[in-house]
């Protein structure tokens, strides 16, 4: 399906390979799903014409049995990697009880020069809170883990407290 590693979508570059969106003015490439991408090539392949959904279910998900929320999920996906919106499309257009339309240009564009690829920006880092939620599921793992030791260990104190008590080494010499 794809004639080049980049394709231009409107004013937005979008690397294939990569699975990336880059915007204008955006700080980082925005990521889409492998479907997704496979649905934004359908729909390059038809650009300015409707593609039904039974087209796009047909051919992105081949061989499944797929609910007609993937497409909508799909769309939903390029539409924020391309900061489109439903209501006033610059990107994709719904037609409803059709399909869609890649309202935007098409154009699939050579491999990036060397120079570009090693000047683009590097991935953003997971954000704060992705970060302090993976702290604190650390904490939580270790905080089990020591309430475990510490259950483990007053429950074989214990067993060892019963048996040196003296009622018990009195019934264990009788035997």
């Amino acid at each position: 399906m794809p004639r080049a590693a980049r394709l231009r979508v409107g004013d937005c570059v979008v690397d294939v390979a990569r699975r990336e969106v880059l915007r204008p003015g955006a700080v980082a490439p925005a990521r889409i799903t492998v479907k997704a991408l496979q649905v934004l090539l359908v729909l390059a392949e038809d650009a300015g014409r409707v593609v039904p959904r039974e087209r796009l279910l047909d051919t992105v998900w081949a061989g499944t049995l797929p609910t007609l929320d993937v497409v909508t999920q799909a769309i939903a996906g390029l539409r924020r990697a391309f900061a489109d919106r439903a209501h006033a499309p610059a990107c994709i257009e719904t037609i409803p009880k059709s399909g869609y339309v890649l309202l935007a240009g098409v154009e699939w564009l050579p491999e990036a020069p060397a120079s570009v690829r090693s000047t683009q920006a590097p991935l953003a880092p997971a954000s704060p809170r992705r970060r302090r939620l993976g702290r604190w599921r650390w904490l939580a793992a270790l905080m089990g883990f020591a309430t475990l030791g510490v259950v483990e260990g007053a429950s074989a104190a214990a067993a060892t407290d019963g048996m040196s008590s003296p009622a018990v080494r009195s019934n264990v010499d009788q035997r």
